[in-house]
């Protein structure tokens, strides 16, 4: 075989070797670059609670904390964004409003109007399931409100203190009432299991999401790569000049 031959040969595996190992080179390069700078892209901080990705890992999702107000179920959506969690309500599968975690308790008001009560919001909504206010802190909500009863018609916010509040939708004015036995501490929400964005990264450049297989495919890639680079050295020496 010749020399021009032999590197025309060379040449077409570096070729065919390049184009396979091609999107696997991409995704490596973009985790390395990614996993180089975790504490910039807070990586380590943003938690993927998906239920494909927590079946993938072995972990079993946590049930949703909801309520039901008219016949209407409202489920609470959280996730954890730079260490804080924050959280969405949903009706029927449809985002509704904002709701700090955690959702501490409802109430059906009237015929026509029902609260939920989330960790720092209010929130008024209809009997059909449609959002009617947010009742907040800035607007004069008791901070430390722990659960909700309904008294003649009357909201009544109860405090961990003991102490009752009533509160007037319609004024979204707040009244202290009476003191009561106190209440224990709101259950704070429990860090739901979840896989941080850096461990799947992690685990993505390793290969080891796909498991030993996966590792498998990573080391022979490593040693193909390898290959290459000696290949192209090799034929960039040796081609005709």
């Amino acid at each position: 075989m010749s020399k021009k031959t032999r590197v025309s040969a060379a040449m077409r595996w570096h070729s065919k070797v390049g184009v396979g190992l091609f999107w696997l080179l991409i995704v490596l390069s973009a985790t390395g670059i990614a996993l180089n700078h975790t504490d910039r892209l807070g990586l380590a901080k943003t938690i993927l609670n998906h239920p494909t990705l927590l079946s993938w890992y072995g972990l079993e999702a946590q049930p949703r904390p909801s309520a039901t107000v008219h016949n209407q179920r409202y489920e609470l959506r959280s996730h954890a964004v730079a260490g804080q969690w924050v959280g969405q309500i949903y009706r029927e599968a449809q985002p509704l409003t904002h709701c700090t975690p955690p959702l501490l308790g409802s109430a059906q008001l009237s015929n026509q109007l029902g609260l939920l009560l989330c960790g720092q919001e209010l929130i008024v909504v209809t009997a059909d399931g449609e959002l009617f206010d947010t009742w907040t802190s800035l607007d004069g909500l008791p901070s430390g409100l722990v659960a909700l009863d309904n008294s003649a018609g009357q909201a009544i916010g109860l405090h961990s203190d003991g102490r009752r509040w009533l509160l007037d939708i319609d004024l979204f004015t707040a009244t202290a009432i009476a003191s009561a036995q106190p209440l224990p501490e709101p259950q704070q929400i429990a860090d739901a299991a979840g896989i941080s964005l850096q461990t799947l990264l992690l685990d993505l450049h390793s290969g080891r999401l796909f498991g030993a297989l996966g590792i498998w495919i990573v080391d022979i890639a490593g040693v193909l790569f390898s290959l290459l680079a000696v290949t192209g050295l090799w034929s960039f020496l040796r081609r005709p000049r």
